[in-house]
Order: C-alpha cells, then sequence, then structure tokens
C-alpha cells in the first residue's frame, strides 16, 4: 500500500470482496496482510524450535537437501563426493583459486546435489561451512 499510495495505484480482486479505493477494502487487504505475517512468525518459531530440539538431541540439520558429501540425513559419508572434497581442499591450501577449482569440477562433470554447476560463491560457503567437517553451526 505505501508503494501504491504515492502512485495512487489501488488493489482489486475479482475474486475477494478487496478493492483498496474503499475503506472496507483496504481493512480486508490490511487483515489479510497481518493474518500473513503471523502465520509467517508462527512457522518461523516452530521451525526454530524444531532446529533447537534437533540439535540438543544431537541429530544432524533437517534441511531437505542433501549436503555434498554426505548421503541424505547425514547417515553415511559419499565416498567419491568425500575424496572430491579432500582433493579440494589440498589443491587450496597448495595455493589453488576458488574458481580454477569450479572449471575443473566443470570440466569433470562435478554437480552439486541439486544437478548445477558449482559456482564460486556457493563452493566457497561450502567449503568453508562447519558441516563439511561433520560438526554443526548454531547461531553463528
Amino acid at each position: 500500500m505505501e508503494a501504491l499510495e504515492p502512485r495512487h495505484g489501488f488493489v482489486a480482486s475479482v475474486t475477494e470482496p478487496i478493492d483498496t479505493r474503499e475503506p472496507h477494502g483496504q481493512f480486508v487487504a490490511e487483515l489479510l496482510v497481518a493474518q500473513a505475517r503471523m502465520e509467517s512468525a508462527n512457522t518461523s518459531l516452530r521451525q526454530r524450535r524444531k532446529a533447537i530440539e534437533q540439535r540438543e538431541s544431537g541429530l544432524p540439520p533437517s534441511s531437505g537437501m542433501r549436503c555434498f558429501g554426505y548421503t541424505k540425513g547425514y547417515s553415511a559419508v559419499v565416498p567419491e563426493e568425500a575424496a572430491l572434497v579432500r582433493e579440494a581442499v589440498d589443491s587450496l591450501f597448495a595455493g589453488r583459486s576458488l574458481g580454477g577449482l569450479c572449471n575443473d569440477w566443470e570440466r569433470r562433470g562435478v554437480r552439486t546435489t541439486q544437478g548445477n554447476g558449482w559456482r564460486t560463491q556457493v563452493f566457497k560457503k561450502f567449503i568453508t561451512s562447519s558441516t563439511i567437517s561433520g560438526q554443526r553451526e548454531y547461531e553463528g
């Protein structure tokens, strides 16, 4: 609404009783936004509580995505991927650049667990994460 007002814009729906040119429509729109914010905050709270519960129980994080080098659920190491991680770490310590490693992995067909090519920023975050060394990070 803040962006629309200076431009004399409005929101109208053909399926709901919303037309922000009218007071009733403004009220309904604001109510729906407030409800969505509350639900988002409740969802976030539930997710944080679950993460704390898992951490305190010694369970791995449950992000839904498999971490490169581990099976889903972190129950085992994927040997081929772990070998690539060790090789990459050795190369980095030997002075090779992240970009060079990403290019090498691209040439070799090494993909992320989502099937994408490795980008330098993604690779840096991955290779410096606590997860890759079998640890958990909590609140920094």
